[in-house]
């Protein structure tokens, strides 16, 4: 994703270079990478890497219509035609931009949705006994929305008169607590506290 206006390597910038997706290390490099950005980092990474698919698609398209319209004047030419040797061969070299965009486009796609698969698969579904497990992006990803949700739960337990609704978003809140405190332990354990997430 490098190049003009790509956001720079912590943004999704520099994410999947070597774009052989049929490779299994391609994979695990782009979530190994995407797993280790912060919330504002993966933000912005799914913004350019959609961005990037976009454009992979696009110049995917613009180059199979150059194919598509260098085949149908190819259909005219004679072996016989002085200019025969160099449309085929300017047909070959399309061929294979063609493929190469082909390629290109398949792994902006596929980075694309491993970022989204980051936030919305992995980050909002991780649970307090994988805490250990979780890299320093997801840690703190995990870290500020407990501290966000146990503030709403225990605003709304706070606001109600029903004790039943109390009892309820007074056990979320308790829940989201030690969830932050664990996740706090670890940070301080890893020596993140302090540094801006």
């Amino acid at each position: 994703m490098g190049g003009r206006g790509s956001g720079g390597s912590r943004s999704g910038g520099s994410i999947g270079k070597n774009y052989n997706v049929n490779s299994r290390s391609f994979t695990d490099t782009v979530k190994d990478e995407m797993a280790n950005l912060t919330d504002a980092e993966l933000k912005k990474a799914i913004t350019n890497t959609r961005n990037a698919m976009n454009r992979a698609t696009a110049n995917l398209v613009y180059e199979q219509n150059k194919l598509r319209k260098m085949n149908d004047e190819f259909r005219n030419v004679k072996m016989s035609d002085s200019d025969y040797e160099s449309k085929s061969k300017a047909l070959d070299k399309q061929i294979a931009k063609v493929s190469e965009a082909q390629s290109y486009a398949s792994a902006r796609t596929q980075i694309h949705y491993l970022a989204i698969n980051e936030r919305n698969n992995i980050r909002e579904k991780h649970v307090a006994n994988n805490i250990k497990s979780m890299t320093n992006g997801q840690l703190n990803s995990y870290y500020n929305r407990s501290y966000r949700e146990g503030n709403k739960a225990r605003d709304k337990a706070e606001r109600t008169n029903n004790k039943k609704i109390r009892e309820k978003y007074t056990k979320i809140y308790e829940e989201h607590s030690r969830n932050f405190d664990s996740a706090n332990l670890e940070r301080r354990n890893r020596g993140l506290d302090g540094r801006d997430w």
